[in-house]
């Protein structure tokens, strides 16, 4: 499980590779946050470019800004990261990931 101190300072960077031939724009990403008993989380970006071959990121700042969608320190999350596919795109199970975390208070 992954350790996170939760703050309004908290930053999840999410970078994504495109191993197309091609330049996207507007990629879509979703971080959504889940556990048992509750709704899930959702915060969602966008990809404004990504060359072939290159690598672009994704940054989610406000995890703790908001009280609504704050995530509870005493419970375990899965944490799931969705690229959004793009046209032409044959290949979609590199594009979510999702890792096991649970936040904690700084000290």
């Amino acid at each position: 499980i992954n350790q996170l101190t939760g703050s309004d300072k908290l930053v999840i960077v999410v970078s994504a590779r495109n191993f197309g031939n091609f330049r996207e724009v507007g990629v879509p990403v979703t971080l959504t946050l889940t556990h048992a008993g509750s709704s899930p989380i959702k915060f969602s970006g966008t990809i404004a470019s990504i060359e072939k071959g290159a690598t672009a990121t994704v940054r989610f700042p406000d995890l703790f800004k908001n009280a609504s969608t704050q995530p509870e320190f005493t419970q375990r999350y899965k944490m799931t990261v969705t690229i959004g596919a793009v046209p032409g795109e044959s290949v979609l199970s590199n594009n979510k990931r999702t890792y096991l975390v649970q936040f904690r208070l700084g000290t």
